[in-house]
């Protein structure tokens, strides 16, 4: 929920404000920008924490534009999270402008901005994941030129001090919508898409404008290591868990199953898994692991060595399609096929 305000608090149109790279010094002044705009609500709970994020902008893993006024107070942020430092996309997160800085199309100048910073610092692409609770964050990205790519149902829980709020809907899990936008020019690739999603999965390269050469993967062809390399980054605080495929090897549907009942026992309740597309052994595999109750969500582009196919696993968490609301017809028909194929796993399960 945004904190609205009146046209009087608006500052006065005269007023300069300059955009920049931020310093890991601001990080309070950027958490003060983020309570006026969103209150307690922000899902990645590291900006109420400045000494954390500070953290993150001096390791590199994230770079952040700022609009500063004639004071040098932060009155707008955009920052690009990156999970590790080989990454070749970058997560466009912390949109925010001060309520008395609106109107002046500080937002798209700020992604204008990023998207040149990031793309001389070598990165492909960025992708975002939008609320849905309502459409305006899903509305901002298309306008932008981002595409949608999926939808992870039961993303984010309510945050830990949101939950202190005590609202009907405080316990519930919040799916986003994913969206991607390339900052340099696409570049053409091949790709092994499971023959069970490959209909939908050329859907979305073609909204997205991906150039892609798909190839039938053949089982002979497929070299399996001894092992398998699985990637985990882990939210606790967050209860998720994001696992990405490095290298399939004999072992890994049992590694997979492994890491499954080691991640709920620990309580997690959602893990997402991405494949890499461009290693036939996840068109051959891909029936198996959703065998485990992993479900299609979307594909990831560049979010490997290439583009990777989004699976994920809820453990014991309820979900309503009821209440996410959706901007574009196109994204209604992926989150009606994402929701068909949850329901093949859990309608049956009585939460």
């Amino acid at each position: 929920t945004t904190i609205q305000s009146s046209s009087m608090d608006l500052a006065p149109p005269t007023e300069k404000v300059t955009l920049r790279l931020m310093r890991p010094d601001e990080t309070v002044s950027l958490a003060r920008l983020i309570y006026r705009v969103y209150g307690y609500t922000y899902p990645h709970e590291d900006i109420y924490y400045p000494e954390k994020f500070a953290s993150l902008i001096e390791s590199g893993l994230v770079t952040s534009c700022v609009a500063v006024n004639e004071l040098d107070e932060i009155v707008g942020h955009l920052g690009v999270f990156l999970e590790t430092p080989e990454d070749h996309v970058g997560e466009s997160a912390l949109a925010a402008v001060d309520p008395r800085y609106r109107g002046r199309g500080l937002f798209p100048k700020m992604k204008k901005m990023m998207m040149d910073e990031v793309a001389s610092k070598g990165i492909l692409g960025l992708y975002s994941r939008a609320v849905t609770v309502h459409v305006a964050s899903q509305k901002s990205n298309v306008k932008m030129g981002a595409k949608e790519t999926g939808f992870v149902l039961a993303h984010s829980p309510p945050t830990a001090i949101f939950k202190k709020m005590k609202t009907e809907t405080a316990n519930i899990r919040r799916t986003v919508a994913l969206f991607y936008v390339p900052v340099v020019p696409d570049r053409e690739q091949t790709v092994f898409l499971p023959r069970s999603h490959g209909k939908i999965i050329n859907k979305l390269y073609k909204h997205a404008e991906l150039q892609r050469i798909f190839k039938k993967a053949n089982p002979e062809n497929v070299k399996l290591t001894p092992h398998s390399h699985i990637h985990s980054h882990i939210l606790p605080e967050m209860a998720s868990a994001f696992l990405r495929v490095n290298e399939f090897g004999v072992d890994f549907i049992d590694e997979l199953r492994l890491q499954v009942q080691d991640l709920s026992q620990r309580k997690i309740e959602l893990i997402v898994l991405d494949l890499p597309l461009n290693d036939p052994g996840t068109a051959i595999l891909c029936p198996e692991i959703e065998k485990l109750n992993f479900f299609f969500c979307g594909i990831m582009p560049e979010y490997l060595d290439g583009d990777s196919i989004r699976l994920q696993y809820l453990n014991s968490v309820a979900f309503d399609p009821e209440g996410v609301d959706v901007y574009s017809e196109f994204a209604q028909e992926i989150f009606d096929y994402v929701v068909g194929e949850w329901s093949k796993h859990y309608q049956t399960n009585d939460y």
